[in-house]
């Protein structure tokens, strides 16, 4: 509940609905696919799940090719089971690799023939000849303003502006009104999130050493969360074309994730001081929502007012 909450006033889904962005769709089905794959191996459902996850998976990657991470999670999370035996799930079999590749590939080509029958100018391999072309030739390293490094998404440096309107004032001041729409994430969500996956790596780092974590269902949490994380985010390392916040969207649901975990300890703990972090957190959290929500949805403010949430000058 505290993790869809996140994801709710974190700002960046409401700016892809606002303007009609292909991310939403990306990550309900990805995240979905997901959950279908997990289903599987919990053994909460029979082939139906395996099969709705390798569906709703090659609909994550048909949209972009970004989706692949989701299906790397999915790889790591099978081969974390083969190397631990305690969790009681099922293990992973040459058929169940070879069926849910196939369900991928049939349903991933599927998507795109009503394409290749309405443009038969180009065939399936062409096209996907000129997507990969484009990336690599088209997009290059400076080639937008609101280009960002990989390393700098965690901390919220560089979000992207997608509308401005800069409208007069009638009383004849020098001052403006102005309407703009950007992908400008919640900061203090960023910035919790980011130190949580970090605090969370550090533990699962640190654990067989102190053993500081001791059941295997916390266990497993933990590390599907961190790999979630490192396969949505660790890809972009290697990524040369130019880069923007939007792509950290998979990855930073994983790190919401992590600060949902550590929030609802806060909350349920015995000690009064956990719980007032928590409150305070929630505070700070709510009271950011509700401050940077005339930039996400594009309402009218004055000029001031937008200046005055742009705290560093990478955000404007």
């Amino acid at each position: 509940l505290l993790a869809s909450i996140l994801v709710a006033i974190e700002g960046s889904l409401i700016v892809d609905s606002r303007i009609a962005l292909a991310n939403s769709f990306l990550l309900t089905f990805g995240f979905s696919g997901l959950y279908f794959f997990l289903r599987f191996y919990t053994n909460k459902g029979g082939w139906n799940n395996l099969i709705t996850s390798g569906v709703l998976m090659a609909m994550a990657v048909s949209i972009k090719w970004s989706g692949l991470g989701f299906l790397l999670a999915a790889v790591c999370f099978v081969l974390l089971i083969i190397n631990n035996q305690q969790t009681g799930l099922k293990q992973l079999t040459l058929r169940h690799s070879i069926y849910y590749g196939l369900i991928i590939v049939i349903t991933y080509v599927a998507i795109f023939l009503p394409d290749t029958y309405l443009n038969p100018n180009y065939g399936f391999f062409e096209k996907h000849q000129q997507i990969m072309g484009y990336h690599q030739t088209m997009v290059t390293e400076n080639e937008h303003p609101y280009c960002s490094k990989w390393y700098t998404w965690p901390a919220m440096i560089r979000p992207i502006g997608y509308f401005f309107e800069s409208t007069p004032m009638n009383n004849g001041d020098t001052a403006n009104y102005f309407k703009a729409i950007h992908l400008f994430p919640n900061p203090f969500i960023y910035w919790f999130s980011s130190l949580s996956i970090i605090l969370m790596m550090i533990q699962l780092a640190i654990n067989p050493l102190i053993k500081s974590i001791r059941n295997q269902k916390e266990l497993m949490l933990k590390r599907f969360i961190c790999l979630g994380y490192l396969a949505n985010f660790l890809p972009w390392v290697f990524v040369e074309r130019c880069l923007f916040l939007y792509h950290y969207q998979t990855a930073s649901i994983f790190s919401f994730l992590a600060l949902a975990w550590y929030l609802s300890q806060l909350l349920n703990s015995n000690k009064p001081q956990y719980r007032s972090i928590f409150v305070l957190s929630a505070i700070i959290i709510l009271m950011s929502f509700l401050y940077w929500l005339p930039i996400q949805m594009g309402f009218l403010m004055p000029d001031y007012e937008f200046y005055r949430r742009m705290w560093f000058n990478s955000w404007i």
